[in-house]
């Protein structure tokens, strides 16, 4: 078993730490699924905590994210395309009362 990283391991030389950016995630947080724009989240953020961020200090964050998890969606992507048998998650949630499914 892999041993946990703390927040330096994680995300070296980063100037966000992990539990940051993990708290404001862009695809299925704030960001893209309400739509709500960096600078918003950047003043939420300054509500609920004294860490002083910027929205491209934080639109950085997420692309060094995104790089490091990249590799592990692609061989995600790979073994459920090699796999014998799939099966779906169909559990949705309402958005302003439509329906969506991941």
């Amino acid at each position: 078993m892999t041993p946990l990283l703390n927040d330096t391991e994680a995300l070296p030389n980063a100037m966000i730490r992990l539990r940051i950016v993990i708290f404001i995630p862009p695809k299925a947080g704030l960001h893209d699924l309400v739509g709500v724009r960096a600078g918003n989240i950047v003043k939420t953020v300054a509500v609920f905590s004294s860490f002083k961020i910027t929205a491209g200090g934080l639109t950085q964050a997420w692309k060094n994210l995104a790089s490091l998890l990249e590799p592990l969606e692609d061989e995600m992507g790979r073994k459920v395309s090699q796999s014998a048998v799939l099966s779906a998650d169909e559990t949705g949630w309402k958005l302003n009362g439509i329906t969506y499914w991941l």
